[in-house]
């Protein structure tokens, strides 16, 4: 027989025999380390105590062998910061103090921290126990310190139990789960809404509605434009064209308005304004009045489109024929900018002669020969805007 080995001892051995009778559980708790008073002891059935107990601690594991399951793997961790003290046997107890299995080791020595070097070291005992014998492992998780082959382990363990599992995550619905539940909900909106339709048409009947007020209601609903007494989004075009220069009382026109002031626009922006000016530019038309275009008539020939004309004077003639002849005038204020050349286009074509002698005085008049001379109209002035769109 090898000079290091265990055995259960005389009581080790009832109390397993105990477990098979009555289906209890052997509760293991602790285990405890002796120094053989100096020599390495050999295990006795009898033993109730080690031959010398030098430190006792709480067991950290207790494992099945894979190979055996009759072996009980117990695992023992002896931290850093206790000893000094030789190791050279080992037992277990169950949580009543009774020694049920105890082994000898090969003398080994447990350095303590005051020493200068240290470590946590780890002691295994294997046991074996009576086959039906119920065997468990009660720690206090607050002692126990995981070794890594057991983290390694037991993360191999918890990862292999979850990749064979059927379900491992079963906060989540499996697919064939989904699809049921999805459908029972579907079912379950198809019926609210037949149940809602059901309400209403219920509600009706109860409310004696005729049934022409139900279609009266409804045809109301479906038109087009209903209220015809009110102006709609589309009637703006109607009677007010994109375009459509207004008078405006403000310094600033309201939104979706553009001042008629010849700034050039987006054509793209405003599609319908750029079919009223191609040119992508909206007319000048500040301190200007409008006047009606010629369109063939001959009243005022040679006149395209939004084209610009400057002023004249009239005058009549009481020597003349009598009918009124024009005299291109495009400036005539009381300002201090006094009169040049350009400011006269020339006389308008008359068969008549006639001499006009115009002098600024110092109210800023026009005197001459004529019975009347007009310059401008009374007039108030407005900011012409347009609607763009």
């Amino acid at each position: 027989m090898s000079e290091f080995y265990g055995i259960l001892t005389t009581v080790g051995a009832a109390v397993c025999a105990q477990s098979i009778e009555t289906g209890l559980e052997a509760k293991i708790t602790t285990f405890v380390i002796g120094d053989g008073h100096g020599d390495v002891p050999r295990p006795d059935a009898t033993q109730t105590e080690l031959v010398n107990t030098v430190f006792t601690g709480q067991l950290n594991s207790l494992s099945q062998d894979k190979t055996n399951p009759s072996i009980l793997i117990a695992e023992a961790v002896l931290p850093a910061a206790i000893g000094p003290f030789w190791i050279r046997e080992m037992g277990i107890k169950t949580a009543d103090g009774t020694l049920v299995a105890v082994c000898s080791m090969p003398p080994q020595y447990k350095v303590a921290t005051e020493e200068g070097a240290s470590g946590t070291m780890v002691i295994r005992m294997n046991v074996i126990f009576t086959e039906g014998a119920k065997v468990t492992l009660i720690v206090d998780d607050s002692t126990v310190l995981a070794t890594r082959n057991y983290v390694d382990q037991k993360v191999s363990e918890e990862m292999a139990a979850h990749l064979e599992d059927d379900d491992p995550h079963s906060q989540y619905l499996k697919e064939e789960e989904a699809d049921e539940k999805y459908l029972q909900i579907a079912q379950n909106l198809a019926e609210i809404k037949a149940a809602g339709e059901q309400a209403i048409a219920q509600a009706k009947e109860n409310l004696l509605i005729p049934q022409d007020i139900t279609q009266a209601i409804a045809e109301h609903e479906g038109e087009a434009d209903p209220h015809t007494q009110y102006l709609t989004n589309d009637d703006m075009q109607v009677y007010i064209p994109v375009g459509f220069p207004l008078p405006w009382p403000g310094a600033t026109p309201p939104a979706g308005w553009l001042k008629c002031n010849g700034a050039a626009f987006s054509t793209a922006l405003y599609p319908k304004l750029a079919q009223a000016y191609p040119s992508g530019t909206l007319p000048d038309l500040r301190g200007e009045f409008i006047r009606g275009w010629d369109d063939m008539r001959r009243v005022d020939r040679g006149r395209a489109l939004l084209s610009a004309q400057k002023g004249t004077l009239l005058a009549f003639d009481g020597y003349s024929t009598g009918y009124p002849r024009s005299l291109p005038f495009p400036k005539l204020t009381n300002d201090t900018d006094p009169f040049n050349g350009d400011d006269f286009e020339g006389a308008a074509p008359d068969v008549h002669t006639t001499e006009i002698i115009a002098e600024r005085n110092g109210v800023g008049t026009v005197t001459g020969g004529y019975n009347a001379v007009i310059t401008r109209p009374r007039n108030v002035a407005f900011n012409y805007i347009v609607r763009a769109a």
